[in-house]
């Protein structure tokens, strides 16, 4: 089964110590992904974000020269359709710049992480950078989010194919800008995030989820792979884990 692309939607220039934010997909998923741009070159502290009351898992997190960092969260679960909060802890008062992504796998399928990597580029010398992650097949939902110290939305610009990336934001937050993009692959392999931009600094983090059948449906699955028959006789009787005595 592939994946399908839902909905993205954002929250900028936060700065309180608890940040909440309500993510409505509009349709069940499987996954939902939380990226974090965060100004400076403090780190975001206070714990771990929450998605739907549970903490995140951290898929990557990169940072570099003065001006900002990024942090890669998500989680795989059957999500409603209706809001699911997304809280991120901010203990030193921080700007961060949230985008959160939901896609699904399908009816009876479920996401998993199956590759992560980013990249940071040097200060006020780097045109762009690329960051690659690894598709398990065709289906595979890909995302990438990158924080540069290029000042003026339009001035990045991503240029991989083989899928072609679509924008999910770009926003200029003053002295730096951060842009989203996701895909679903095309096949196996090596899938590349290409970045440009001129003399500036910058940094991403990417990651390829895979589809595998959920808990429910694999369960169901096993049960009927057990069902077995027997003869007696000219008679075939299907031995479903009933407890029968022969004579």
């Amino acid at each position: 089964m592939a994946h399908s692309y839902v909905n993205a939607s954002q929250l900028n220039a936060q700065t309180g110590t608890s940040i909440s934010h309500n993510h409505t997909p509009g349709s069940v998923c499987t996954l939902i992904i939380l990226s974090i741009v965060v100004a400076g070159t403090t780190a975001r502290s206070g714990g771990d974000p929450t998605i739907g009351g549970v903490t995140a898992l951290q898929a990557d997190t990169r940072r570099v020269g003065l001006e900002q960092s990024v942090e890669l969260w998500y989680r795989c679960a059957a999500f409603p359709e209706t809001a699911t909060t997304v809280v991120v802890p901010n203990a030193g008062g921080l700007a961060c710049h949230l985008e959160v992504v939901s896609a699904t796998a399908g009816a009876a399928y479920a996401s998993a992480l199956h590759s992560a990597s980013g990249g940071a580029w040097a200060d006020d010398t780097a045109d762009g950078g690329t960051v690659n992650v690894t598709s398990s097949a065709t289906g595979d939902f890909l995302y990438c989010r990158l924080g540069v110290g290029e000042a003026a939305v339009g001035s990045t610009t991503e240029s991989s194919g083989s899928p072609t990336k679509v924008l999910t934001y770009e926003n200029d937050h003053g002295a730096y800008c951060s842009e989203g993009h996701q895909a679903v692959s095309d096949g196996a392999g090596t899938e590349s995030f290409v970045y440009a931009w001129l003399n500036d600094d910058g940094c991403a983090c990417a990651a390829a989820w895979s589809t595998a059948l959920a808990a429910s449906a694999a369960a169901a699955a096993i049960a009927i792979s057990e069902i077995k028959t027997v003869s007696i006789g000219a008679v075939s009787v299907s031995d479903l884990n009933l407890a029968m005595v022969y004579t």
